[in-house]
């Protein structure tokens, strides 16, 4: 299944992160533009064409979960998304914006 969410603290997210040995060091936003960035997860997890929001899979994310974060629990991603800012919503089909 699809989810969708859009971000309005991607500002708190440094882009110029950079990432260190522990996964406990950084920012789940830092972590979080790590894995969005990441080329190898595209169709796992990816930016929007306008880039003002995340589309993942639920299904194929969580085994990626633990290669980023500190643990592999969906509901925890999803808490984080919340505590950050982030809100699920759901694309227009035809223009793939955010309505």
């Amino acid at each position: 299944m699809l989810s969708f969410w859009s971000f309005f603290l991607l500002e708190s997210a440094s882009a110029t992160a950079t990432p260190t040995a522990s996964h406990a060091r950084e920012t789940f936003p830092s972590q979080l533009l790590r894995l969005v960035s990441d080329p190898n997860q595209t169709g796992v997890i990816e930016w929007s064409p306008d880039g003002t929001w995340i589309e993942f899979d639920e299904d194929k994310l969580q085994p990626a979960l633990s290669s980023y974060f500190s643990t592999q629990n969906h509901q925890s991603f999803v808490r984080q998304l919340n505590n950050y800012g982030f809100n699920s919503c759901q694309p227009s089909p035809t223009t793939r914006r955010v309505v």
